[in-house]
């Protein structure tokens, strides 16, 4: 009977399981609620988990699952519970009768993209962080503070950012692109609206993101120099790690996120890195996270 493994991708809004063969000629993707271990219990979280790979298993009736790996925010940190990581992953491998391995997200969004070799990975997406594997295998990270203090260059910093912008037109009586904009688009034209929008209505902030730059694209002064200074501060941390095990890395950077697929910023970023690490190359990631999860699953326990 020929195996089958399964990736899981557990991020904050979702998770999503990926099954394949080794020789990927069959596979399949479901997806359910998201598991981050500083936000849900334990018992939450492998509830989502069984309740995902029953789900799989039921997709290939005539395959034996070879092991299964997950990556979760939170998982194996120093500031969680020792106990945790362990913990739920011997639960969910007992409950299930299979090789069960439970690591950080970084691990996996590390091996999908750069397949295992050393190097940097910087994610722009709802929030922002830069990973790192050296060549003898340690993981070095820097950023990932959260919204309130940290992730730079994240739709989430775009976000806040554009909204100040906004805020300071309002009070200088300007009227620049970007807040034409937001009163056409958010139907934010006033204070008591853009007040409304940021205290009351609960509405993502980083869904503003897009709007700033669209803006920047079209030239508005404000957006452009919050896209600049965004693209910045995600670069000054992967110059900060590139710095730091400058001879123990090999010198390739790879992005992932939702944001790094807007041309405008990808340009940026790639144009202040090009001028802060000269010798770096920048490449494409090669797989997805939960494509990387996989590939750990089939070195682990093939």
């Amino acid at each position: 009977m020929q195996n089958v493994y399964f990736g899981i991708d557990a991020g904050g809004t979702k998770t999503v399981l990926w099954g394949a063969t080794p020789d990927k000629k069959r596979d399949f993707t479901i997806s359910d609620a998201g598991i981050n271990l500083y936000r849900i219990s334990k018992e939450r979280a492998k509830e989502i988990l069984l309740s995902l790979v029953t789900r799989a298993i039921e997709a290939f009736p005539d395959l034996r699952v070879g092991g299964i790996c997950a990556g979760a925010a939170g998982a194996g940190t120093s500031d969680m519970p020792n106990a945790l990581t362990p913990v739920l992953e011997r639960e969910v491998s007992e409950a299930l009768g299979l090789p069960f391995r439970l690591l950080n997200d970084a691990n996996i969004a590390l091996e999908g993209a750069l397949e295992g070799e050393s190097g940097l990975l910087t994610i722009v997406g709802t929030g922002s962080n830069v990973l790192g594997k050296t060549r003898e295998g340690r993981l070095v990270n820097t950023g990932a503070w959260g919204y309130l203090i940290g992730d730079e260059g994240s739709g989430m910093a775009i976000g806040l950012a554009g909204l100040k912008a906004v805020a300071h037109a309002m009070d200088e009586q300007e009227h620049p692109l970007l807040r034409q904009l937001f009163a056409e688009r958010l139907q934010m034209s006033n204070r008591a609206t853009l007040l409304d929008y940021v205290y009351r209505s609960q509405r993502p902030i980083q869904h503003i993101a897009p709007l700033v730059l669209e803006a920047a694209e079209m030239g508005d002064a404000p957006a452009v120099d919050i896209i600049y200074q965004q693209a910045n501060g995600i670069v000054a941390h992967i110059y900060r790690l590139a710095h730091r095990y400058n001879t123990q890395l090999e010198h390739q950077v790879s992005f992932i996120g939702g944001l790094y697929n807007n041309e405008f910023y990808r340009n940026q970023l790639h144009e202040i890195l090009a001028a802060k690490l000269v010798s770096w190359a920048i490449i494409p990631a090669k797989h997805t996270p939960v494509e990387g999860a996989w590939h750990i699953a089939m070195k682990e326990f093939e």
